[in-house]
């Protein structure tokens, strides 16, 4: 959403000469039109404001992802590493109330990712670990592999002191691990 809403914005300030964009603006606009399926960019004020629907318009991250894969659109490119970075500073944000034990992990922080933005880890990359770089040694990013009501089931059997087999590593998959030593 964050990603689709800064394209978005991008477009505005641009035409609008109140922020000029140092990228060519003509790939997102060019999307940014088609996904709404408007004329201009008056267009899209309506499903901003009056018909604001979050699934569409975070709908159009896919199709700026798509166009900085297959085309390299440099603003395209630009918007997600502009995501991996916030991203990142909100790990860097986090990490005073970080339990030291997770510091301590051979893997370093276990990072939950959850969004279909994460498809495009790949794009995110590169700003993530700029901003994370002198804060944290290791942290590995994850997806779940099971339902988000496992770990409802966990919590709720570790509160009745009820002994469940628990075995974390079959409910996640390793997107990316950070090391600053290599």
């Amino acid at each position: 959403m964050w990603i689709s809403q800064k394209a978005v914005k991008t477009i505005f300030d641009d035409e609008d000469n109140l922020v000029k964009c140092p990228y060519d603006t003509s790939k997102v606009r060019e999307l940014m039109l088609q996904h709404f399926k408007v004329m201009d960019k008056f267009g899209i004020l309506e499903h901003c404001y009056a018909n604001f629907n979050k699934t569409s318009f975070a709908g159009l991250c896919a199709k700026l992802a798509e166009a900085a894969k297959t085309e390299k659109d440099p603003l395209c490119c630009h918007l997600f590493y502009a995501a991996g970075k916030v991203l990142g500073q909100m790990v860097v944000a986090l990490k005073p109330k970080v339990h030291k034990d997770l510091l301590e992990l051979e893997t370093g922080v276990p990072i939950i990712c959850v969004g279909s933005v994460f498809k495009s880890w790949s794009l995110l990359e590169t700003g993530f670990t700029d901003a994370i770089e002198g804060h944290y040694e290791k942290c590995t990013l994850m997806s779940l592999t099971c339902s988000s009501a496992v770990g409802a089931a966990y919590l709720g059997a570790k509160a009745t002191d009820f002994e469940l087999p628990i075995d974390y590593k079959k409910n996640t998959s390793i997107l990316f691990t950070y090391n600053s030593s290599k």
